[in-house]
């Protein structure tokens, strides 16, 4: 969940009008992604792991828990909304290719 939703998020804010500038969207898709894939794994993933592992009763949860989730969503974090972004910008091709080869020739033939 923590890195599905910002991929997501990223794949689909290619698509949005704004901002004009294609290459800008692309970047702004990324930068937003990243900031949810860390705002997410360091804010919920991390936390709600710690709190679940008191629940069980597990002594000192915070030693045993592997809360490294921050260090790999700072430093990571942009990978998988940069593919996501990819795929959008291939996608965005084949709807362009497929609108330019379903226009008549000549537009006199409607």
């Amino acid at each position: 969940m923590t890195f599905i939703f910002p991929s997501i998020m990223a794949f689909i804010w290619v698509f949005m009008p704004w901002p004009r500038y294609l290459l800008v969207r692309a970047f702004l898709a990324i930068l937003l992604g990243w900031v949810a894939t860390v705002l997410l794994g360091t804010c919920l993933y991390n936390p709600v792991g710690t709190m679940t592992a008191d629940a069980r009763g597990v002594a000192d949860a915070e030693m045993h828990y592997d809360n490294n989730i921050g260090a790999i969503a700072l430093l990571a974090g942009w990978v998988l909304p940069s593919v996501a972004v990819i795929n959008a910008m291939v996608v965005r091709w084949f709807i362009a290719f497929w609108n330019l080869l379903s226009k008549p020739e000549n537009p006199q033939d409607i």
